[in-house]
């Protein structure tokens, strides 16, 4: 579908806004003045944002599924359709891409062909991405590669951690704990990675327990994939280490990419409001923001262009920019002059993934108009 989104919001990053853009076969054509542009979106369908935010459409770099929408059905018909309604639910929620982990077999290799026939049915979905454990055999020449939305790398666990930095392509790797922290520092300073970590490798929770720690993480320029809606609990988990845990935004400065995972749930404002309201508790018993409370565009970066670094993906979408894909999301209101503590009641109340409408409570005019 060609659009011309006209009286919005448009966000490009560093401050930076227009009110309106062209989408022309699934790709943003320009973005600019609405006077402007008006030559380049003859025929395009109109649409009116009502003044309304417009961000890239957001990425998911890890959920889990079975955590997500529970173990799936037995039988095609009902799994196909459970799998349906979760990735509905996904573009309701303003992702246009999913990436999930399979590491409890909520989805078998038997499921392959259901879910090919899904996207045949319905292709107003977003991107799916399944993460793979390293155990499952290679699906390359299966033709499942070509024809299913995709394979987002392998996890990997402590026995096979020197692959992380030997083996090509993506590479996941879980740290629920310090412990396991160091082992993957201990390789990386045995191995380190290529610079500027081109493999995109990625690490999962990241329970610093040290300055040191947080800089080894940065100088790597690994991918860290955080869970803003699970903040309560890992602090809580890494209390002693109050300076170092969840330090996402220290992070980031020196030098890592960190996104923004769901992990159980689709709620990426619930979740953002978390990360920009931060608070930390003074010896004297009251609370201040913390230092690692991030700033409304670094929060978004980490669910849109630094969360589809994850897949190789930066340069393809993530931003609004002519050359990317046309993946964006229009939100019920201004997040960038309502109130922080507001931010987890936001929702997206039009979702468009190359052009194709995953989500539209705005009513896009389905005749084509000249302006």
């Amino acid at each position: 579908m060609d659009i011309f989104l006209i009286h919005g919001k448009i966000w490009q990053g560093e401050g930076r806004f227009c009110e309106a853009m062209v989408v022309r076969q699934g790709r943003i054509a320009a973005v600019g003045e609405q006077r402007a542009l008006a030559g380049l979106a003859a025929d395009c369908r109109v649409l009116d944002c009502g003044w309304r935010t417009v961000i890239p459409g957001l990425f998911e770099p890890f959920v889990c599924l079975e955590k997500a929408c529970g173990p799936l059905p037995f039988g095609t018909r009902h799994r196909k359709e459970g799998l349906r309604r979760w990735l509905r639910q996904a573009a309701r929620a303003g992702y246009t891409t999913v990436q999930s982990c399979d590491l409890g077999g909520a989805v078998q290799k038997g499921d392959l062909p259901m879910i090919e026939q899904l996207y045949r049915e319905e292709k107003n979905l977003p991107r799916l991405q399944f993460i793979l454990p390293q155990t499952w055999p290679s699906l390359r020449g299966h033709r499942w590669e070509e024809r299913l939305p995709g394979f987002g790398g392998r996890m990997l666990s402590l026995e096979n951690l020197p692959l992380a930095t030997r083996a090509g392509g993506q590479r996941w790797i879980s740290v629920d704990d310090g412990a396991t922290l160091e082992l993957f520092l201990e390789q990386l300073r045995w191995e380190p990675l290529p610079e500027g970590n081109p493999r995109r490798l990625t690490l999962l929770g990241v329970p610093c327990t040290s300055p040191r720690q947080l800089v080894e993480l940065g100088a790597a320029a690994v991918n860290v994939v955080a869970f803003p809606a699970r903040l309560e609990d890992s602090l809580a988990a890494c209390a002693v280490h109050p300076d170092t845990c969840c330090a996402w935004r220290t992070l980031s400065h020196l030098g890592a990419r960190v996104a923004f995972g769901s992990y159980d749930r689709f709620a990426p404002f619930a979740g953002l409001q978390k990360a920009l309201c931060r608070r930390e508790i003074l010896p004297t018993g009251s609370d201040r923001s913390s230092p690692e409370a991030l700033t409304l565009e670094e929060g978004l970066l980490a669910l849109t262009r630094d969360a589809a670094r994850t897949d190789f993906r930066e340069d393809f979408t993530g931003t609004l920019a002519p050359g990317y894909r046309a993946d964006f999301v229009v939100t019920d209101r201004d997040i960038f002059t309502a109130s922080p503590q507001t931010l987890a009641a936001a929702r997206s109340v039009l979702t468009v993934s190359g052009g194709r409408v995953l989500w539209d409570e705005i009513g896009i005019d389905t005749g084509r108009k000249r302006v």
